[in-house]
């Protein structure tokens, strides 16, 4: 029986189909051993890729929304090392963030404080047990909450921010994200800086399109997923030390 299937598929499929499955599954193999290791080593369950029909999400913008899967190592240090500020004066916020592996990432560094903001119930109850149980020789940060709330309805505090976002939706909603920004500049001007890692045409174009500095960083290739990511820095323009009454234009 064995023998037969092999030989359906290689007609099917031939020699080339037969190879590139078999790549195919030892690369989902080894993305499978890397991320388990991540979670292994924290004590959290972080790892895996799964669409958003699998949860219970009461939202009106759940279509456009992408899915479930742990925001890349490497992609998120390339982008913040990129940041030319004082961390201890920015609180970092994660847009869709699942189970919390950009939290614990950004925990690396001294912020004053890291949330995250996650629309479906069962992964924000994911993210406090990770929470709760994650422990790093490197963490830096330890103020870390996961808020349960629609990335459309979050308020932003006039404090100076990171704001991340690894695709976690489509265009339309993004739209509406950068409205609720720009809105919070316009009332409170600040040092504001927006990190988006993804590959979907649409959602970087409404980046590229805001009225904000944006600049692009070369990220490294995700091998794992033979997938090659973008990587913007979007500025509000206005310095930290606008706090202390000095607006400075950033030049870079």
């Amino acid at each position: 029986m064995i023998r037969q299937k092999v030989i359906n598929s290689l007609s099917q499929r031939g020699v080339t189909g037969i190879t590139k499955r078999a790549l195919l599954y030892t690369r989902d193999l080894i993305r499978w051993y890397l991320d388990a290791s991540f979670d292994g080593r924290y004590r959290v369950d972080t790892s895996g890729k799964m669409p958003l029909s699998a949860f219970k999400i009461d939202s009106e913008h759940v279509e456009n929304a992408t899915w479930y899967e742990p925001v890349p190592t490497l992609a998120f240090r390339q982008l913040i090392r990129q940041l030319p500020i004082r961390f201890e004066d920015y609180v970092f916020i994660d847009f869709g963030s699942g189970k919390g592996r950009a939290l614990f990432l950004a925990s690396d560094y001294p912020f004053s404080k890291i949330i995250g903001i996650e629309f479906s119930p069962e992964l924000h109850a994911a993210a406090l047990r990770n929470i709760g149980t994650y422990t790093s020789s490197r963490q830096r940060c330890f103020q870390i909450e996961s808020l349960c709330v629609d990335a459309v309805d979050f308020e932003l505090r006039p404090e100076q921010t990171v704001l991340f976002f690894y695709s976690p939706f489509k265009a339309a909603i993004f739209v509406k994200v950068l409205d609720n920004v720009m809105s919070s500049l316009n009332r409170w001007p600040r040092s504001v800086y927006l990190l988006f890692v993804g590959l979907l045409p649409e959602s970087i174009e409404v980046f590229e399109n805001c009225s904000l500095s944006c600049r692009e960083v070369k990220l490294g290739p995700d091998w794992l997923r033979w997938e090659k990511k973008r990587g913007l820095i979007l500025h509000s323009g206005i310095s930290q030390d606008c706090q202390k009454g000095k607006n400075y234009v950033c030049r870079g």
